[in-house]
């Protein structure tokens, strides 16, 4: 039996969303001056990282990938864009987010925390 994967419609509006809110608050902090649609044509991979901890961010390299984010630690893992977020495969897989970051994740998403080590 296949596991299931995040369909395509599914993965590319996560990124997109994770792209615009980077770029959202990049813009706002004066980091970047250029339009959204020139900035995503250069950007590249998108990680969420850049804004969730930015220091950690100079590491970001790698593919695309996305991360599932789960309700609590060891919950069932879901493939809908409210428990994704648009990652580097630095950040993701050859070096998994911390609890610190997935905490990040969680309220980014909109994810309530469940118990101290979520």
């Amino acid at each position: 039996m296949t596991k299931p994967r995040v369909s395509p419609d599914v993965w590319s509006s996560v990124v997109e969303r994770d792209a615009r809110a980077i770029w959202e608050e990049s813009y706002k902090l004066a980091l970047i001056t250029i339009p959204y649609h020139t900035w995503r044509r250069r950007h590249g991979t998108v990680c969420i990282v850049e804004l969730l901890d930015p220091p950690a961010s100079v590491n970001c390299s790698g593919r695309q990938t996305v991360d599932h984010v789960r309700d609590a630690p060891g919950a069932v893992r879901k493939h809908d864009a409210q428990h994704l977020t648009a990652m580097c495969a630095y950040h993701n897989v050859d070096h998994p987010p911390s609890k610190k970051l997935r905490a990040a994740q969680r309220r980014y998403l909109g994810i309530e925390e469940h118990g101290p080590d979520s």
